[in-house]
């Protein structure tokens, strides 16, 4: 009992995520080629330094519901049109 519009839809999501994938390797290759760039002109300006030694920096991933500072106001401004406290 096969069902062809489920098993369509199923092999569409999984190109789709390999796609993904192989984008995302291919953009971690860049990324690690530009980091061996910017390790060899730290090296050339302080030849002391270990590069590796650099922390990573967390990148934080924006929301794609909600613009900066969005979702506190939405939530302050139903607070403030409440008829009575919420309940605890």
């Amino acid at each position: 009992m096969e069902e062809r519009h489920v098993v369509s839809a199923l092999v569409n999501k999984r190109a789709e995520i390999a796609g993904m994938i192989a984008r995302a390797e291919q953009q971690l290759g860049q990324f690690r080629a530009d980091l061996v760039h910017l390790d060899a002109a730290i090296r050339l300006f302080a030849p002391r330094m270990e590069p590796k030694l650099i922390p990573a920096k967390r990148i934080r991933q924006s929301d794609l519901w909600f613009e900066q500072g969005e979702l506190p106001r939405c939530v302050l401004d139903a607070l403030r049109r409440a008829d009575e406290p919420t309940p605890r």
